[in-house]
């Protein structure tokens, strides 16, 4: 019976601690860098904010027109700031659980579609 509970306890938390929500054939609107010595904002400090068309996060509250990505994610940056300069549409993952900023999730998963 213990194993069991245990079994059941930790899929519990291994499927309720799934927070990746998903947008897909979406483009890249605006890309809004932020300096990591930004004294009149300190919560946005080395932020890149992705301006991004109206469109639900799945039953998240996360910002419809917006995901972030936070410093330390250059290869995430790298890819948004390819995907926006050659004109290509992206896939955007975001974790429901990390908001860094103003409602607006943080970018787990970037890829850029052909």
């Amino acid at each position: 019976m213990k194993k069991i509970t245990l079994l059941l306890g930790l899929l519990f938390v291994s499927t309720s601690s799934h927070a990746d929500e998903v947008r897909s054939n979406i483009s890249i609107q605006k890309i809004n860098t932020i300096s990591i010595e930004r004294s009149s904002s300190p919560s946005t400090q080395g932020l890149t904010i992705l301006t991004l068309p109206s469109g639900a996060w799945g039953s998240s509250s996360c910002r419809p027109t917006a995901a972030v990505i936070i410093p330390n994610d250059e290869h995430v940056y790298s890819a948004a700031l390819a995907a926006f300069m050659a004109d290509k549409n992206v896939e955007i993952k975001v974790d429901s659980t990390i908001v860094p900023y103003s409602n607006i999730c943080k970018v787990n998963v970037l890829e850029i579609l052909k």
